[in-house]
């Protein structure tokens, strides 16, 4: 998807306006009926236009230069950003990173961001919901910092861009869901392609909803491992025909593969295979659950671990259950990083994109409204932090006011 571009007569239009203090449209052209006025006039426009495109080129050359040279290892970029071929190829014989020792990388922290889908405020047991079972991203609450007044979009795509390229979605096409409207600017770079070129090996599993095809898919803009499904849910036109949460077929790595397991399942377990084949260097994990969006289908195991909870419809014991099932998930990815002894160097951030789908009936944190809506809730949604090496631990509030595209 490239930016709209203005045809050359609203371009002209613009740069006299810029150039000449008088509003164009107050502006007299009866005087240039006279051929040596008319000639002279083209003269000038030529001469305005030729000075615009020259101060452009410098601006964009200067640009080019000072941030975008070459990459981490010395190589220099084929082609400069802004123009519509601009990648950052991240294959390994354009940018090797053959080294298996972190001491070859400095002491670069990992990154892993985990983002649940259609997850409110209130859907969590740390912050208050008396129904909800999440005491492993409860313990996770204890000691982290977490930021009580962020704030993200209303709808899942629109998040998810800002959170890419740190720009507000109005200016990246990313403000809907549909219709073309998710599809990320190709010339944006985004945050896996800066980890790249600055020796992180980058991956992506869950959704993704930002482009499925080339070249907008997660594999083309700096991930170097990635399983996802389709637009901006399991079973919905974009996705692979017949997924319904269990043993669906994803897309790894630009093909489909089929894979046995429910969704959540499967992409934490691809996670956590990374995360094991990768230990030795930096790397940025981006797990993006599908759950617990609609349809609620969720593993037997969990929907009956509220079955005690008459109280509830069974639409939102389904969509507890399928956040109780990213907790313990959530636990495995934790007990993971102690193991390989990775705690203390990770970045650790949970988060989700949007506010409750399903819980603001039940218990909403305090909040009016839930996704989609205008209100806090729809659009103020949990984010903590933890990185004991940077000293980003111990269980604090910051309630400053911070957004998605501030990450």
């Amino acid at each position: 998807m490239k930016r709209p571009c203005r045809n050359a007569s609203q371009t002209s239009r613009i740069i006299l306006r810029e150039l000449h203090p008088i509003p164009l449209k107050t502006f007299n052209f009866n005087w240039m009926k006279n051929k040596f006025y008319k000639a002279a006039s083209a003269l000038i426009f030529i001469i305005f236009l030729a000075v615009a495109v020259n101060l452009t080129a410098q601006v964009s050359k200067k640009t080019d230069k000072e941030i975008f040279t070459e990459r981490s290892d010395g190589s220099q970029f084929v082609s400069m950003l802004g123009s519509p071929e601009f990648r950052y190829d991240t294959t390994p014989t354009a940018n090797p990173i053959a080294a298996t020792t972190k001491d070859q990388f400095g002491n670069k922290p990992n990154v892993i961001i985990v983002i649940t889908d259609d997850q409110g405020m209130g859907d969590l047991a740390c912050t208050g919901n008396p129904y909800i079972k999440t005491p492993n991203i409860d313990k996770f609450y204890s000691d982290a910092i977490r930021f009580t007044n962020y704030h993200v979009s209303t709808t899942c795509a629109p998040t998810r861009g800002a959170l890419m390229t740190g720009r507000h979605t109005n200016r990246v096409n990313v403000f809907h869901t549909i219709a073309g409207r998710s599809l990320l600017f190709e010339d944006e770079v985004i945050l896996p392609q800066i980890l790249a070129q600055n020796g992180y090996k980058n991956a992506m599993f869950g959704k993704w909803h930002l482009g499925d095809n080339y070249p907008l898919r997660p594999e083309d803009r700096g991930f170097h491992e990635v399983v996802r499904h389709g637009g901006g849910g399991i079973t919905q036109g974009p996705d692979y025909w017949g997924n319904d949460y269990f043993d669906d077929t994803y897309w790894h790595n630009g093909k489909t593969e089929k894979y046995l397991g429910y969704c959540t399942d499967v992409f934490f377990t691809a996670a956590l295979n990374f995360i094991e084949e990768n230990k030795n260097r930096p790397f940025f994990c981006y797990i993006s659950t599908n759950a617990p969006h609609f349809p609620y289908n969720v593993p037997e195991k969990y929907l009956n671990m509220y079955n005690d909870q008459t109280q509830l419809s069974e639409q939102v014991r389904r969509f507890y259950g399928m956040i109780t099932n990213i907790d313990d998930n959530f636990k495995a990815l934790e007990d993971k990083l102690a193991a390989l002894n990775l705690t203390d160097n990770t970045i650790l951030i949970f988060t989700t994109d949007n506010g409750t789908a399903a819980g603001a009936s039940i218990y909403n944190a305090g909040l009016r409204g839930g996704k989609g809506s205008e209100y806090d809730g729809g659009h103020r949604v949990p984010l903590f932090i933890r990185w004991p090496n940077g000293k980003i631990t111990g269980g604090k509030d910051i309630d400053k006011l911070v957004a998605h595209y501030d990450l």
